[in-house]
């Protein structure tokens, strides 16, 4: 029972906070097929269910639209830790994303804790935090009258922090909510001449997913991840993913949106613990008619668990 009410109680807190934060300004994190943690900072790797390996360190690049001219480029680096005795979660990432004369470089810290609630139900909460620099190539920008602003480089530093939550069923089901980054983002570059500023709406993200184990200790991935944001169309995903006696893996998505996603990889064992080496590639393309005008979308992922 007072576990029961301390769950009420650590959900009302996580609601309060993302009502009061609606007004605020944030900006959406870089989007990994491959990496549900950088949505929601709660999210426990698959790899602790499936394979009771408990850390995982991994590093992913992403090239997105690769027709498009200055399309984003995102590299980021993750490390995540949960430990089962003290229900614990740490974790940090660093994210450097490059898109057009706008990028943005960002460190983070993760902190986080799983409460049991009985045998088969697990409610974890975590907040991300750090520092994140800011940059804009004035040179690359076009003015109506030439200034400062466009003849240099700007960048801001801004703290930024993110929270989410994930309750777990049974070791296989789950559903989350998660604000990525909470607090605001308003860049605004001045000088006499010349005003430029940026502004991000706030993304709200969730989750939904089971994995099945099968006969051959093979295992089944089904999940779905939606995300809304005001005065912009809500978006949602599903996705299934099969997984083969811890060699390889195929999954493919598809997005209200029309964009599809193939994703494949292998898995290799390292060390007397059974510990993983994951190798991934995702490709992603529109089903639309300016899908061939973007181009696809390519991502390469190397994870290490253990």
């Amino acid at each position: 029972m007072k576990n029961i009410k301390l769950m009420f109680e650590l959900l009302s807190v996580l609601l309060v906070w993302l009502f009061c934060s609606s007004q605020l300004n944030a900006q959406q994190l870089p989007y990994f097929t491959q990496n549900q943690e950088s949505q929601n900072p709660a999210f426990i790797s698959s790899d602790y269910f499936i394979n009771d390996l408990s850390s995982s360190a991994s590093i992913r690049y992403r090239s997105q639209w690769v027709k498009l001219k200055d399309a984003p480029r995102t590299l980021t680096a993750n490390y995540n830790y949960f430990n089962e005795d003290y229900g614990l979660i740490l974790g940090g990432n660093l994210v450097s994303d490059q898109t057009g004369p706008t990028g943005f470089t960002g460190l983070y810290g993760r902190v986080g804790y799983g409460l049991e609630l009985g045998d088969d139900w697990l409610l974890t909460m975590a907040l991300n935090g750090g520092l994140v620099q800011y940059r804009v190539k004035g040179d690359e920008l076009n003015f109506l009258e030439a200034g400062d602003i466009g003849n240099s480089n700007e960048s801001k530093l801004f703290p930024d922090f993110g929270v989410g939550a994930v309750l777990y069923y049974d070791d296989r089901y789950y559903a989350g909510i998660s604000v990525p980054q909470t607090f605001g983002l308003a860049l605004d570059y001045r000088d006499d001449d010349n005003d430029f500023s940026i502004k991000r709406v706030q993304h709200y993200y969730s989750i939904l997913g089971a994995n099945f184990e099968m006969r051959d200790d093979s295992w089944l991935g089904l999940s779905s991840e939606m995300r809304y944001v005001q005065n912009a169309p809500f978006y949602f995903n599903g996705r299934i993913k099969y997984e083969y006696q811890s060699m390889f893996w195929v999954a493919f998505s598809m997005a209200n949106s029309k964009e599809m996603n193939a994703n494949v990889g292998v898995m290799i064992e390292s060390g007397s613990n059974s510990n993983l080496i994951r190798i991934g590639y995702s490709y992603s393309s529109f089903l639309e008619n300016y899908g061939p005008a973007f181009g696809p979308s390519h991502e390469l992922g190397i994870v290490y668990s253990w």
